[in-house]
């Protein structure tokens, strides 16, 4: 199925970019239309349109998808890591409850062995990929281990023997050791989203498009009507946006109207062909004022 998916984007690339293209416009029209409707305007009168909804957004859209995919990476692997506990946890019981160091002293070598290899196919299993680096495999870490258990069964054991058995106890030591381990939940993680990446990306885009990005912008707003520039605005992340400024009359004839909003503590939300548009916090009301009649400046 994703090989066909594959083929398909490769053969209608042109469709497949245009597709994105409107996706995304459809996407972060919600948000914009959430935005500017709250603070009593539309996006086409703020000057939003296709092109610069796309171009002003695509950072934050990246940015949130990004957010949003590290916390379910690491949502992911806390709950591999609850798993693969709950699977070890019957194996590993000596060391779980109490006098467990008593309990573990008085296990023979073979339940020692025992438990040793049953707690490595659990993990190895888990996440083969864990001890790749290492060599070992299942099969291979039974061939050690038993060598190991007739080396330590020896009453007396030669220099080359001795040697031996430190060579193996430290390789398989080093592998089940509590970095490595602790890195088998990544492994359990890159190997289920690689499995499924066409659609985790597709939820992710969706989650950050239809859930999150709507109602970061209706929180968004809440900050511009309390006189204070809200997040996306502040980093530029998208199109919409709410930027502190002070207006002033290009001319001194301007008509009254305009002299009112002098020096006064104003939001540009956005600008067309004639109008610049301004919200004020304290009056709690958009203001369209005309393009060539005012200046505008940052604060």
């Amino acid at each position: 199925m994703r090989r066909k998916a594959t083929e398909w984007l490769r053969e209608n690339g042109a469709l497949s970019v245009t597709v994105a293209g409107v996706s995304l416009y459809v996407a972060l029209r919600l948000p914009a239309a959430i935005f500017y409707s709250r603070l009593g305007v539309n996006p086409e009168i703020a000057g939003i349109t296709y092109i610069n909804l796309l171009a002003g957004s695509t950072l934050g859209v990246v940015v949130m998808v990004l957010a949003i995919a590290v916390l379910f990476y690491l949502a992911l692997s806390v709950l591999s890591l609850a798993v693969l506990y709950v699977k070890l946890l019957p194996l590993a019981a000596v060391m779980l409850f109490k006098n467990s160091r008593a309990k573990t002293r008085n296990m023979s070598n073979d339940e020692r062995f025992d438990l040793a290899h049953s707690t490595f196919i659990v993990l190895w299993k888990a996440a083969s990929g864990a001890f790749d680096r290492f060599g070992l495999t299942v099969d291979r870490v039974g061939v050690l281990m038993r060598r190991y258990r007739s080396l330590m069964e020896l009453g007396v054991r030669a220099l080359d023997e001795q040697v031996e058995a430190d060579v193996i106890r430290r390789r398989l030591a080093k592998a089940v050791a509590l970095p490595n381990v602790a890195r088998i939940p990544l492994h359990i993680v890159s190997r289920w989203v690689g499995r499924r990446r066409v659609s985790v990306a597709i939820s992710l885009f969706a989650v950050a498009a239809f859930l999150v990005l709507p109602m970061l912008s209706f929180l968004w707003v809440n900050e511009v009507r309390q006189g204070r520039q809200d997040l996306g605005s502040r980093y530029a992340l998208f199109a919409y946006a709410a930027h502190p400024v002070q207006v002033d009359v290009a001319s001194k004839e301007a008509p009254q109207g305009l002299q009112m909003w002098v020096g006064k503590e104003l939001f540009l939300i956005g600008q067309n062909a004639q109008q610049v548009v301004l919200y004020s916090p304290k009056e709690n009301k958009t203001v369209l004022l005309p393009l060539q009649a005012v200046q505008i400046f940052s604060r």
